[in-house]
Formats: structure tokens, C-alpha cells, sequence
């Protein structure tokens, strides 16, 4: 199993910084229904951060473009990125608007359902992009999801062209996507639920990943949860990839365990259904502990499991 490469591969995130603030429930509340929480608690969160996180824990040397507020919640969550290993040189501080906040439900069984609210995430501008575009333009990827405006993550996939820099679009959470930005993409990833919404054809990943193929991207991986995932190439071939088996205690962030460790993967050559097992594992550690990117998995916790996956 390849693993990134020997010397740190170059990472760009565009993406969300949030802060987490977790509502704690015996279980989720139906449509109309009052439950009663059994606490609450607050971490660092959005997708950017958390893929960014994770892609410095495994091992790459990832910066981050992104903006969060002048408030406690945007220096907790700065100060928490960078301490992670994250080049936060591409932060924009906005004076107007509070930093991002997620609320998230969360059941004893470790499931979850997430509002978010963008504040501050909204000043992630072209501008702010075109600012970094010398070094995206070197990354060996690039990474966004669809927490910031689309006119930054388009303008980032138009710098990432032209170099040879890997383009991973996570389409998350689902939006009506402008059709250039998929044609710029070599991967999409989206879990079933942003399949079905995407690609109009609810209840069957395997061709909503068909269709979605045909807007542009060289590959389109789409994450099932406990059955795994599957990718679908130009070619048309379907590879699947079993989960890894755990008893979570928070699914929070394992998305981005997911396409931080795919993606990653990819950029240093490894084979498709090499980083799809992979990114299955990773992706399953980090939902042993709660948190966003307290269980964000390192590649050396990743890699000893492997050897136990079924190909």
C-alpha cells in the first residue's frame, strides 16, 4: 500500500472554519418533536478546517483559505488549525460577521444532524483565492467543499488548471453547482444523500455517480457509511470498498476523515481501490472519539489496519 509520498505533499483547502456546538440526546428528534438534551459541548469544526486537519495528520503540508470573525470562536478556531500543522498564511478576519457555527444533534449511537451558519465563511472571496494563487497553482492538491461561496471554490479550481495540481471537489453540504466548476474537477466526492440531490436519481448511488460522471469529473467516489463506498471512472468500471468495522461514538468529521485521506492518496499515485480501503479506514477511526477532528486519524494508525481489510 503506497502512502504519501517521502517528502510532505504540497495540500491548499479552500473551505469552512466553524466552531461546534454539540447538543447531546438519548436520540434524534423526529420532524415536530421536543426532546431532552443530555448536555451540551463546543469544538472546533466546518469542513475546510477538518479536512485540513486531517491532511496535516496524515502526513501533508497543507494550508488553509478560509475566514472566521474577530470573536472568541474565530481565535479558538484559528488557534486550534494551526496547532494542528495548518498554514493559516491565506486567513481573511472579518470585522462584520460573527465566525461559522454548526449545531449539531447528536445521538447516543454516535449519529448526527448538523445546521449550519456560514457568518464569516461568506467573506471567503475570489480575491482572498487569487492572493494564494502562486502557491496553489504549485500544490500537488486542492481540496474545497461548498461552505464558502462557489465563486471562491471556482476561482480556486480555474488557478489549480493551470498547473498540475490535483482537484478534489467535496460536494458538501448539496447546492446547485455551476457547470465549469465540475469540469474542473478530477474528483468528486459526495455521500449518498448529495448523490441522489445532485444527480436527480434518488436511492441508487451507482448511477447517480454515472450521471454526475458526465458533468465533467475524471472520477466521482461516493461514501455509503456502514456499507463502505464505491468510485465510478471514465472507463465505467465500479469499484466498491467494504467499511472498516467500528461502533462509533461521533460520525462527526468522518466524511472529511474520508476525502482528506482519498484525496491524499491519489495525489501520490496510489490506485483507486487502494485509497478507497484507505480512506474507509480513516475514516472509521475518526469516529472513535468525539469531535470533528479530536479523532482525526494519523497515517500511522491508518496503515497497520490495512493488511486486516478486505480488498
Amino acid at each position: 500500500m503506497p502512502g504519501p509520498s517521502p517528502r510532505p505533499l504540497r495540500a491548499f483547502v479552500v473551505g469552512s472554519i466553524n466552531v461546534d456546538l454539540f447538543l447531546h440526546v438519548d436520540q434524534l428528534p423526529a420532524r415536530g418533536e421536543t426532546v431532552l438534551g443530555r448536555g451540551t459541548s463546543r469544538a472546533i469544526g466546518g469542513k475546510g478546517a477538518n479536512q485540513a486537519v486531517a491532511l496535516a495528520r496524515l502526513g501533508a503540508a497543507t494550508s488553509l483559505i478560509g475566514a472566521v470573525g474577530t470573536d472568541d470562536d474565530g481565535r479558538a478556531a484559528a488557534g486550534a488549525v494551526a496547532a494542528a500543522g495548518v498554514d493559516l498564511a491565506g486567513l481573511h478576519v472579518d470585522p462584520d460577521r460573527p465566525t461559522g457555527l454548526a449545531a449539531i444533534t447528536l445521538d447516543a449511537r454516535g449519529e448526527n444532524t448538523i445546521v449550519v451558519t456560514p457568518g464569516a465563511n461568506g467573506a471567503c472571496t475570489p480575491a482572498i483565492v487569487r492572493a494564494a494563487a502562486p502557491r496553489i497553482e504549485a500544490a500537488d492538491l486542492l481540496v474545497a467543499q461548498l461552505e464558502v461561496p462557489l465563486e471562491a471554490v471556482d476561482e480556486a479550481f480555474r488557478v489549480a488548471r493551470s498547473g498540475r495540481t490535483l482537484r478534489v471537489l467535496n460536494a458538501a453540504p448539496a447546492r446547485t453547482i455551476p457547470g465549469d466548476l465540475l469540469r474542473f474537477a478530477d474528483v468528486l466526492v459526495v455521500n449518498e444523500v448529495e448523490a441522489s440531490v445532485l444527480s436527480g436519481m434518488p436511492n441508487h448511488p451507482e448511477r447517480a455517480a454515472r450521471a454526475l460522471l458526465q458533468r465533467g469529473p475524471n472520477l466521482v467516489v461516493v461514501t455509503l457509511g456502514e456499507r463502505g463506498s464505491l468510485a465510478v471512472d471514465r472507463s465505467g468500471q465500479v469499484i466498491r470498498a467494504p467499511a472498516y468495522p467500528v461502533t462509533p461514538v461521533d460520525t462527526t468529521g468522518a466524511g472529511d476523515a474520508f476525502v482528506a485521506c482519498f484525496a491524499l492518496l491519489r495525489a501520490a499515485n496510489a490506485s483507486v481501490p487502494d485509497a478507497l480501503r484507505s480512506a474507509n479506514v480513516a475514516a472509521a477511526l475518526s469516529t472513535l472519539v468525539p469531535g470533528a477532528q479530536a479523532g482525526l486519524p494519523t497515517w500511522d494508525q491508518v496503515r497497520p489496519i490495512l493488511g486486516g481489510v478486505p480488498a
